[in-house]
């Protein structure tokens, strides 16, 4: 296996060349092709570099029969010639000129996960959270409870049985303060499962009632994308390759499946268990409202009144799924997000530092999917302040930071899932929801919003890294729910901060404030 991230082409014989695929998973594999092939797919000299990118069609067929599955499950993104041409020095212009990256994404229906992918699970979703989901704290002490194989299928596949959505529920604080490392801190969700599985089989109306064949994610972050895998192993079930957010949410209505009109109920609520109780002691609502907004906001209130009365968190089950091998499903939910987490996460943990925020560029692009680097500078704070009544009992987040060369300011404003990016010294905006805005590290390392806190002013450059939402968090429906969202939180910015953040009167995509994207 050539060791180079990038390709040229390579003399097999006197009728063969060959070119290195790298797949998501970090993997290289050298692809031999006939010489008319080779010149078919590529460019061979540097005029020809702005020429379009080597025929897609033809290196999917190519690559089905090197991987052995069908060419619907072959995704690529094959990076400019240009692009490698824009990075080299003149000496090198020439050579680089045969060389094109080839990134693989390959959907697999069934795949069997190791201990060590559940790492990586949470480190990918917390770059695909926005600063939300959760501590990776909190996710690391889920990873390290699940031993074994872990199956993650395609909702297409289960077609017989239905599943639900396993969450923690709380503040971040609140849930990080009831994870101290004894046997019963990740029991939570598991109880509420479990209570599940029986409601569904047992206590649901006849016509109604189902077998859960398995879990599947409430949101993208380090904690509630690993709690499925949790549970699953818990309960002897399989994780479902879908989420109903794209996303880390502030709220349940803000979803894409309320959006899209499934119903959070039947819903049921556990604490964690103890020594006296193995149960958590269930609690569970039917079916709130007939709309599954209006369903939304009333479990929201219910399950509020819930958590000021003990520990200030618990786990739920959510969002069941009768059919999810139906379209009314897997079209509306994101699907393979969990499969995306676990090559991000690859990235984050066995890629050199400064090598990672292209790797997961491209990986990203497999996805049809373009990132920014927004801003690099100094942690100035992290603030919380609570929230007008007008908003309800949320807290309104802001962490600034300062380009210690050009003396830029930059912050993000949110729910603690950032919502808002916006350059406080040349007064423009550069994100807005649904698009993200996540953290990383002075290595390029991704973090959530309260994990930052511990970081103010330790000298270190930070990332803020622009991600594009997917296509069915830009649909007319979310726009709406996260337009009217985001006014109200830049009224409570105005009002909190004295930032005088300009009104937003419509969604801007992240394409058109940012020109400058990574690849």
């Amino acid at each position: 296996r050539p060791s180079s991230d990038t390709t040229s082409p390579q003399a097999v014989s006197s009728q063969m060349s060959s070119f290195v695929a790298r797949t998501t998973r970090g993997d290289a594999h050298e692809i031999k092709v006939g010489n008319k092939v080779w010149e078919e797919l590529f460019s061979t000299t540097a005029s020809q570099a702005d020429s379009e990118a080597p025929k897609e069609e033809l290196m999917k067929q190519i690559l089905s029969k090197r991987f052995e599955v069908d060419i619907e499950r072959i995704h690529l993104f094959i990076e400019p010639q240009k692009k490698l041409l824009a990075a080299a020095s003149d000496e090198t212009k020439e050579e680089e000129s045969t060389n094109v990256h080839v990134t693989v994404d390959i959907d697999r229906p069934i795949q069997k996960l190791q201990q060590n992918d559940m790492y990586k699970i949470v480190y990918g979703s917390a770059f695909l959270a926005s600063g939300g989901g959760g501590t990776l704290k909190v996710g690391l002490s889920f990873a390290n409870k699940i031993k074994g194989t872990s199956t993650l299928i395609s909702p297409k596949i289960l077609k017989d049985k239905g599943c639900v959505c396993p969450i923690e529920i709380g503040s971040p604080m609140d849930i990080e303060s009831g994870h101290n490392s004894d046997k019963y801190e990740c029991s939570a969700p598991v109880n509420a499962s479990k209570f599940a599985i029986k409601y569904w089989k047992e206590i649901a109306e006849e016509k109604e009632r189902m077998e859960i064949g398995g879990f599947y994610a409430g949101e993208i972050g380090a904690i509630n994308t690993i709690v499925p895998f949790y549970v699953a192993q818990e309960l002897g079930l399989p994780v479902v390759d879908a989420d109903a957010s794209g996303r880390s949410m502030p709220y349940i209505w803000l979803t894409l499946t309320v959006t899209n009109g499934i119903k959070c109920t039947p819903a049921i609520i556990s604490q964690q268990s103890s020594e006296s109780d193995d149960t958590g002691f269930p609690i569970y609502w039917t079916p709130l409202n007939d709309d599954a907004t209006n369903d939304a906001h009333m479990l929201n209130d219910n399950v509020t009144s819930v958590l000021q009365n003990v520990k200030g968190f618990g786990g739920m089950a959510m969002w069941p799924i009768h059919k999810p091998a139906e379209e009314a499903f897997w079209g509306v939910v994101n699907t393979r997000t969990i499969d995306l987490a676990v090559s991000l996460g690859n990235v984050f943990l066995n890629v050199a530092p400064e090598d990672r925020l292209v790797a997961a560029a491209r990986i990203m692009k497999t996805r049809r999917i373009s990132t920014y680097l927004l801003f690099s500078g100094l942690l100035k704070s992290v603030e919380t302040k609570h929230s007008p009544l007008s908003m309800g009992q949320v807290d309104v987040t802001k962490l600034r930071f300062l380009n210690p060369q050009t003396k830029e300011e930059f912050a993000t404003y949110g729910l603690n899932e950032n919502l808002l990016a916006y350059n406080l010294t040349k007064k423009q905006y550069h994100v807005m929801g649904p698009d993200l805005a996540s953290f990383l590290d002075w290595n390029y390392s991704p973090l959530d919003t309260t994990t930052m806190v511990d970081y103010v002013e330790n000298g270190k450059i930070f990332h803020v890294v622009g991600i594009e939402a997917w296509p069915n968090l830009r649909t007319p429906k979310m726009i709406a729910a996260f337009l009217s969202n985001i006014k109200q939180l830049i009224e409570a910015i105005n009002e909190l901060y004295k930032d005088d953040l300009p009104a937003i009167d419509e969604y801007v995509r992240i394409e058109k404030w940012n020109s400058n994207s990574i690849l």
